[in-house]
Order: C-alpha cells, then structure tokens, then sequence
C-alpha cells in the first residue's frame, strides 16, 4: 500500500511513501529543473520535520520529479537581496541542512539527470547518495561569482577525501568519473553502523524506492 500526502495547489514538494516505513520526499517544479528557492525549502523543512516526528517512517529518500533531482538553488530569487535578506536565506538554509544531517533515521539521496550547486550539498548531508545513469553532477558555484554553500566545504572533503598533494589535476577527473559511474553509491561515514543497529535492514530497502 502506497502513502500519499495530497500537496495543495502551490506545493512545490511532494511526500509520499511508496513502501511502508520509507518516505520519499520529492522536489516537484518540473518547469524550472527542480531549482531550489524560498517556497522548497520551507515545504521541504515542514515535510521533513513531520516525517522524522512520525514513528512508522524509518527511512527517507529525497529526489525530484520529472526524472530530475535538482539544478540546485534558484538564481533568479537571490536577485536583489541586500545583507540582511542573505543572511535570512542562510539560516533558511542552515534549518534545513540541520533537519537533514541530524536526522535520527537513514537519509537517501537519489540523484538522476542534474544535481548542481546547492541541491548536490544536500545530498551529501545525506547517509547514501544513489546517482543513476548518464547524471551530471555540477558545481557551478565559482562560474557566478559565488561561494559553496549548504555545508559543501565541509561534506565533500569527508565523502571524497581531501586531494592528494602533488596529484594536482589529476585527482579530480578520477573524482568525477567515480561519481557519475552507474550504480555508483557514496555513503556518510559516522551514522551508518548506528543505524544499521537500530533500524537492521531498512537502509538496503531504501535503494530500492528511490524514484
């Protein structure tokens, strides 16, 4: 039996649970590659927290509609932020990083077609990454002037490892490759024995319904 929240008429996020004890939190703006702006972050932190609130979910897997995770934050609505509104878009998004790496159960990226930018550091907030076929993963942060954000600097090191001193430009094409391979999984190190003692098999189901 499939659980379905019925989103309202400006929902930007869906939450469903295609099996019992998994969630599925899915960001839905199709028209605009799944761009995260103001509306998804506050629907996601709001479907979040009642997810984590309800005991019968034991694992969540965030993705995107459309066959596309994210193409990351949404540019156009930083457009004349002065300091103050940057800086209440930054702690906007620390909540919801918070919400993600401090989550009592497994958190599952699935990632297919595009993730970039802030999306891509979500997901590595996250406890298993999962990347399909033919994904691009994109850091387009110094392309526009900007600087990473979402935790990146600190999760990207931890997930990939830091460069090796004298490989230079070669370390990073192997990075990449490793990524984008098919059926490639990166997982967070540090939470993944305590879950598996608490929750057994539930991580490997996740896999499984990721969309």
């Amino acid at each position: 039996m499939t659980a379905t929240r019925e989103p309202g008429p400006d929902a930007v996020v869906r939450y469903d649970e295609p099996v019992p004890s998994v969630g599925r939190l899915l960001i839905d703006r199709p028209h605009k590659r799944n761009a995260i702006d103001f509306d998804v972050r506050e629907q996601m932190s709001v479907a979040l927290t009642a997810a984590l609130a309800d005991g019968r979910v034991r694992a969540l897997v965030l993705g995107g509609t459309g066959r596309m995770f994210s193409a990351g934050g949404d540019v156009p609505s930083m457009a004349g932020l002065d300091e103050a509104g940057a800086r209440a878009r930054m702690r906007h998004i620390h909540r919801l990083c918070r919400l993600v790496a401090s989550a009592s159960i497994p958190m599952v990226a699935a990632i297919e077609g595009i993730g970039a930018g802030g999306a891509v550091g979500l997901a590595l907030l996250s406890d298993h990454i999962v990347v399909g076929n033919g994904t691009r993963i994109l850091f387009p942060f110094m392309g526009l002037g900007l600087a990473p954000d979402w935790g990146q600097l600190l999760t990207l090191p931890r997930r990939v490892g830091p460069p090796v001193v004298g490989e230079g430009d070669r370390r990073v094409p192997a990075v990449r490759r490793d990524v984008a391979a098919q059926g490639r999984h990166l997982h967070r190190p540090g939470r993944e024995q305590q879950h598996r003692a608490d929750h057994g098999a539930t991580s490997d189901r996740t896999h499984r319904t990721a969309p």
